[in-house]
């Protein structure tokens, strides 16, 4: 009878214990696992069933699954809402958790015996917290807890066993759960100091590669290959722009103390690359405690020192450059800890922390910061570079997914974020291979991807060089000297959309043919997305030159351009590119990258991956070439207006520069002796052959433009009977340049003057106005703004100029298959039917990537579309009720719309006529772009050699250009 009533006691115990503990019954599945330990940790007992935890769940945000399409909204150049990008309170309220979610993890908790005043929510709705016992830890998670110790450090911990589990219908409410299988990455001796140095790296304790120091510096471009400077980059990748919107604009480099930069460094650097900078900071801002004054060594400046010196000289003086400096010398910091600051919905018991990998504040040991974790202090830059990572295998899949996402939600924000590749090919950082189990292993065979660089919702910036013995004009291949680009294909992360056809393309054509297990071939994201030169970089450090390697230079370089770009669309009243990556995958984009064609990434015993033609996972897309992507951006350029011979060797966009003026503020050694702490000799340098003469504001143009009383004077043209409407336009365009009000934000006679060129060119565009304006006297006083009302300059200038350009080359090409179906339905006879349209759709796609690359092709490009405004603007002032002048006008348009291709093919052969002196057979007297005849255009077409276009569509083209111009002459008489 004792061991039945034994057996009884306890059915009846556990059957009153399912309202007090989670009934065994409950469906449970597992909710995290790791398989192996991190190195240095070893369980040495059980943990005490009574010891209190604190848990913490993080719930699972809403709209998730909508988190890529969002984006994409808004980021993709082809969407309608590009640009449009969200607020921080949408963002918030978007992802917040649901009630749903709360309720059914706080009811879980509340039935599973925690009481209900023990369960706190955090104002965001983001966490649930309630301190419990172990007892009661692994009753909830169904795992067993246990102290484990470091080896090194003699740290320990109390975390639960390989794996927790949830209940089914809970499960699918939490994100994650702490304390639980994660183990601090802060690891910290008894003293409060790193048992390993972790230099301010994330994950790691390596900076950049360094190869001691530089005994000469050479600032010309002869040797790019062996030192990079701020002028090889700028021409390696075109870099050259002087920015005008810097009140909007803004950029951010992200540090973690106690990795640090050293001021007299940046001055040593800036008196050799950049003397107007010399004395010139960066921004600082403290986060958590973050602070420059650590005690001094080369192991603590070189990546802060290397991230800002070029990240100041090349945006310039006149952009500022916001410091980020993150976490106190004793604590350090994460990527959440920054990610704290800069959104407060992210904040531990808000959105993102997890101690046992993020710092702590307040930091209670001595000097250490003991201010209160910053949540929602600092407010992003548009663009921000981070040169720091993990590796994936050191962190649980559903932290880095929740930190992942929140990299999505700054993109949303208009907020582009730039991470480094890593340096060690297809290895992790160390050199780190991993094993069967996923986990590191002497000799691993199996690749060990980087993170954040895996994460889809950033931008990953891998390296290339300038091989030895090349010129700075010779393509680059994958940086192999020194380090390796980081590349290849997350563990954890899916392939998104914006990138799938770039990669699948990769391994269908170039798949390395690895044992399976070698690295993810199950369709994950694949990075990097691009490169930048990442060798030989000279930077002072500790008062002399030093050479040095790494992603963690391409990146804040990168950040550069893309803070240009940013700068140019801002000035004309565009907002920032933001999330950058599905514009650069894009068709329409590869023009603005140089394709790297040579060179590996090679690791865990392979080649790695080989960098071929288009993408792959060592150079990304490629290295930016900067004029191109400008003009996707902002298809204007300073010198557009001049003969093709005229322009210079250099393309410039929107720096609204005066040609008459110069200001060489810059003068740099030619060579240099540093040595200690003493500041090379400095002598004149020549600008680089490439680089556009230096900028110098003036009043003098506004000054005399509102000086003058005469619409010829304002324009500086002469009086005349008869004006080319060509010259007309481009006195106009110079004028409106010269006093542009973006370029004197701080001059309200600037706009004045803008207005009043505005008048001028209004007045005297127009026959009957000018008519009447040359019909009174020379003499006469002439009031611009009270004798007329005058147009709105902006307006006329921004869309006139920038925005129709910018909408022919976005690929809207839904107005020609309107114009061409209607041609073809009047027109019977032409029998272009559907296949016949979108053939002519399809050529103009490829004429717009074509054009955008094509100097002779923008520049006839130009020429056309003004014609094209004209006719435009005389349509827009006509009557209603004039019919017969409004349908001349529209066979017009339809006319030069249609013969755009034809133009920019004529353009095409003249320059490789030029180039190459070739005899194209250009038979094509009386067929060009509007003036075609109909016996002449299809021999034309016979003899010729076409260059863009397809002998079809280009006598398909002739023959509606004919067609179109025979109803003109029609409707016209």
């Amino acid at each position: 009878m004792f061991l039945p009533s034994r057996l009884l006691l306890a059915l009846v115990l556990g059957l009153t214990s399912v309202g007090t503990f989670a009934s065994p019954l409950v469906p449970r599945v597992p909710h995290e696992s790791r398989s192996n330990l991190p190195r240095g940790w070893a369980p040495v007992r059980r943990a005490e069933s009574d010891l209190v935890l604190p848990l913490r769940i993080a719930l699972a945000q809403a709209n998730l699954e909508s988190l890529e399409s969002f984006l994409l909204d808004v980021s993709d150049p082809s969407s309608p809402n590009y640009g449009d990008h969200w607020t921080p309170a949408k963002v918030a309220t978007m992802f917040r958790p649901s009630a749903e979610s709360v309720d059914t993890v706080r009811g879980w908790l509340i039935q599973s015996g925690i009481d209900a005043d023990r369960v706190e929510l955090a104002s965001g709705a983001g966490w649930l917290v309630a301190n419990v016992t172990v007892a009661e830890a692994e009753e909830l998670l169904g795992t067993e807890y246990f102290v484990y110790e470091h080896a090194d450090s003699g740290h320990v911990q109390v975390r639960c066993d390989k794996a927790y589990h949830l209940p089914e219908h809970v499960s699918k409410h939490v994100d994650l759960i702490t304390p639980t299988i994660h183990f601090d990455k802060q690891v910290r001796s008894v003293e409060g100091r790193s048992a390993k140095s972790k230099i301010g790296r994330l994950g790691s304790g390596f900076s950049p590669k360094t190869k001691g120091s530089v005994k000469t510096i050479y600032n010309g471009l002869d040797k790019c290959d062996v030192q990079i400077t701020p002028d090889c980059l700028r021409a390696l990748y075109t870099f050259y722009y002087d920015p005008v919107a810097t009140d909007n604009n803004s950029i951010g480099v992200a540090e973690n103390t106690p990795q640090v930069y050293s001021p007299s460094d940046l001055d040593i650097f800036f008196n050799n690359f950049s003397v107007s900078q010399v004395g010139q900071r960066p921004n600082l801002i403290s986060i958590d405690g973050g602070t420059i004054d650590v005690p001094p060594g080369i192991g603590f400046n070189v990546e802060s020192n290397l991230d800002l010196q070029y990240a100041m000289a090349l945006v310039g003086k006149k952009q500022p450059v916001t410091l980020y400096q993150v976490g106190d010398y004793i604590e350090g910091a994460s990527f959440n800890t920054f990610l704290d600051a800069i959104d407060g919905s992210y904040c531990t018991y808000e959105g993102g922390d997890d101690p046992t990998y993020d710092p702590s504040y307040p930091d209670s040991a001595d000097g250490g910061y003991k201010g209160s974790l910053e949540c929602g202090t600092v407010t992003p830059a548009n663009v921000i570079s981070i040169s720091y990572s993990y590796d994936e295998w050191e962190l649980s899949p559903a932290y880095m997914q929740r930190q992942c996402n929140e990299y999505a939600k700054l993109g949303l924000m208009g907020i582009t974020v730039l991470v480094s590749s890593g340096d060690f090919g297809v290895s992790g950082n160390g050199g780190v291979c991993l094993g069967s189990t996923g986990s590191p292993v002497t000799n691993g065979t199996s690749f060990a991807p980087s993170f954040p660089g895996g994460c889809p919702y950033i931008t990953t910036v891998g390296a290339t060089q300038i091989n030895p013995g090349a010129k700075v004009t010779d393509p680059e291949s994958a940086c192999m000297q020194e380090i390796y680009s980081g590349g290849g294909f997350s563990n954890v992360f899916a392939m998104p959309s914006w990138q799938r056809g770039a990669v699948e393309s990769y391994l269908s054509e170039y798949s390395p043919g690895y044992p399976a297990g070698t690295y993810n071939t199950s369709g994950s994201r694949a990075y990097p997305d691009l490169s930048v030169n990442g060798a030989n970089y000279v930077v002072a450090v500790q008062g002399s030159f030093q050479l040095v390697y790494g992603t963690s230079a391409s990146t804040p370089v990168t950040a550069s351009m893309i803070s240009a770009v940013n700068d140019a669309r801002l000035a004309v009243g565009k907002k920032p590119v933001g999330f950058i990556n599905p514009t650069i995958y894009s068709a329409a984009f590869q023009h603005a990258f140089n394709d790297i064609t040579s060179g590996s990434n090679p690791g865990c015993g392979t080649n790695g991956f080989t960098a071929e033609v288009g993408w792959d996972p060592v150079s990304g897309v490629g290295t930016p070439n900067f004029a191109p992507s400008s003009y996707f951006h902002l298809p204007i350029d300073e010198d557009e207006e001049l003969p093709a011979e005229d322009h210079p060797p250099y393309t410039k966009h929107l720096p609204w520069i005066s040609p008459d003026t110069t200001d060489s503020d810059d003068s740099d050694a030619s060579s240099s002796s540093p040595s200690g702490s003493s500041t090379p000799t400095q002598t004149q340098r020549p600008l680089p052959p490439h680089s556009p003469p230096p900028p110098k504001r003036s009043k003098a143009v506004i000054n005399e433009i509102l000086a003058q009383n005469d619409c010829y004077a304002v324009l500086g043209i002469s009086r005349a009977a008869r004006i080319d409407k060509s010259s007309l336009r481009r006195a106009y365009l110079a004028r409106s340049k010269a006093c542009h009000p973006d370029k004197f934000p701080d001059n309200p006679e600037a706009t004045r003057a803008f207005q009043k060129v505005s008048v001028a060119y209004d007045i005297l565009s127009k026959p009957s106005s000018k008519r009447s304006y040359d019909s009174r006297s020379q003499h006469a006083p002439f009031d611009f703004f009270a004798s007329r009302s005058f147009p709105q300059a902006e307006e006329t200038f921004r869309s006139v100029v920038i925005g129709v350009f910018n909408d022919l080359l976005d690929g809207d090409l839904e107005m020609v298959r309107t114009l061409l179906c209607a041609v073809n339905n009047m027109n019977p006879s032409l029998q272009l039917g559907e296949d016949g349209i979108n053939s002519v759709l399809m050529t103009l796609q490829a004429i717009r990537t074509r054009a955008l690359t094509c100097r002779t092709c923008i520049l006839a490009l130009h020429h056309e579309l003004t014609r094209l405004l004209e006719v435009q603007r005389t349509f827009s002032q006509l009557s209603y009720f004039d019919l017969r002048r409004r349908s001349h006008l529209t066979i017009r348009l339809a006319r030069l719309t249609i013969g755009l291709p034809i133009a920019l093919e004529d353009a095409l052969r003249r320059e490789r006529q030029d180039e190459y002196g070739e005899d194209l057979k250009q038979d094509r007297a009386g067929v060009g772009v509007g003036k075609g005849t109909e016996d002449g255009a299809n021999d034309a077409v016979s003899d010729a050699a076409t260059l863009l276009l397809n002998r079809r569509v280009y006598g398909l083209l002739r023959t509606v250009v004919s067609v179109l111009e025979r109803m003109e002459r029609l409707v016209e008489k």
